[in-house]
């Protein structure tokens, strides 16, 4: 996904309209994103740095929220799409969105304030609902839904290597590594004979010492 919007972003297109029901599983299982009718242009034709507000409200990045709780042109931004794909990695890795869907007699005017202040709180570490997901994840995941778009990924492709590197055992370039635990044992992964040879290598020493520790103790 994060390949398929890099890809999008780069021809200058917003999908605007990011959520599970616009992406589908090829056989082979590769992502495709789909429903671009409410796309548009990352810098519009006028110049303007706004376009009119789209997109689905659980899905919606804040700016987009206070966009239309003021009724005034929303963000042309490639940062508003990446915001919406934290949300549909959040729900992948916990089954549940980051922030609860309101009632509001289904006018989004009237959800999109109280959903907009829901957002200026950080959601819980996607590991507090499902404890299999890495802090590197976690991390991967909190950048994306960052209240502040400065603080969001920039760039699609700098998810996607990010994602890349997780997969590879690496340590993260543009998330913060919280986990130093995390990241030794992405070492071992990545160095596997080495962590057997220091392995043995420990191991060695400890049968070496112990009988000089043994004669010491009867000594004693």
């Amino acid at each position: 996904m994060a390949d398929g919007l890099a890809h999008a972003h780069r021809t200058g297109v917003l999908h605007r309209d990011l959520k599970p029901a616009n992406v589908l599983l090829t056989d082979d299982g590769v992502p495709m994103l789909l429903d671009f009718n409410v796309a548009s242009l990352v810098t519009p034709k006028d110049g303007s740095k706004t376009v009119s507000v789209g997109g689905t409200l659980p899905y919606m990045s804040p700016e987009c929220l206070e966009a239309m709780t003021f009724q005034s042109p929303g963000p042309s931004d490639v940062r508003t799409d990446l915001y919406s794909l934290g949300i549909i990695f959040y729900e992948l890795l916990t089954g549940k969105l980051p922030y609860e869907s309101l009632p509001g007699g289904g006018i989004p005017e009237m959800m999109a304030p109280t959903m907009l202040a829901l957002r200026r709180h950080p959601p819980a570490p996607p590991s507090v609902l499902n404890p299999n997901v890495s802090p590197s994840v976690d991390a991967i995941v909190l950048k994306l839904l960052q209240l502040g778009p400065d603080q969001r990924y920039t760039q699609a492709e700098h998810l996607a290597e990010d994602l890349r590197r997780q997969l590879s055992h690496r340590a993260l370039r543009y998330a913060p590594n919280t986990s130093w635990s995390e990241r030794w044992r992405k070492w071992r992964r990545r160095n596997p004979r080495l962590t057997t040879a220091l392995a043995v290598a420990a191991a060695a020493l400890g049968l070496l010492f112990a009988p000089a520790t043994a004669f010491i103790v009867r000594q004693d």
